[in-house]
């Protein structure tokens, strides 16, 4: 038994009942299927002229995340996320990746100057045993621990830095004005 698909492309064996199609690249046959396809979009697009956007974010996509999500078992259709292309796709993930570690970052800070504070209630004022010479009551490793930068204050350095490199060059570049 062979798969015989010839009916699924009627409309193009039509155009040119007696043409033998070889081609294996841009100019094969489109299924029937891709041709209602085609031509519902073009009738939704005249149709939905000015109010395209509201039928695809408030029905198409949530149906669509809905679908995906059922197909692989997913507890939250809204763990779906759509981009026009790689790059922006990629630059949604590295931004929800950068909030979560600055989430992280903020909450590692937090439990430093709880624990600091926890430290200074059980050690106390005076000058420990050891290496914990206190400092205004907390050890002096723990108050270095807390002065280190947190990822945001690195960012906003690292984003200042930038805009005076920037500066710099633009003077550069237009004679020292």
């Amino acid at each position: 038994m062979t798969l015989d698909l010839r009916d699924h492309f009627s409309e193009f064996r039509g155009a040119q009942p007696g043409r033998i199609h070889l081609a294996a690249h841009s100019h094969h046959f489109w299924p029937d299927a891709a041709c209602a396809a085609h031509r519902r979009a073009l009738a939704d697009a005249a149709r939905l002229a000015d109010n395209k956007w509201e039928m695809i974010f408030d029905d198409l996509i949530p149906r669509v995340q809905r679908g995906i999500a059922a197909r692989l078992v997913l507890p939250d259709p809204a763990t779906i996320a759509f981009a026009p292309n790689t790059h922006d796709f990629v630059r949604r993930l590295l931004s929800a990746l950068l909030a979560a570690l600055m989430n992280v970052d903020e909450l590692l800070t937090l439990w430093r100057y709880r624990h600091a504070l926890m430290v200074q209630r059980m050690i106390g004022v005076k000058i420990g045993t050891r290496r914990t010479i206190c400092i205004r009551g907390a050890p002096r490793r723990l108050r270095s621990r807390l002065r280190q930068p947190s990822l945001f204050q690195f960012r906003r350095r690292r984003r200042i830095a930038r805009r005076h490199h920037l500066r710099g060059r633009r003077r550069a570049n237009s004679g020292g004005v």
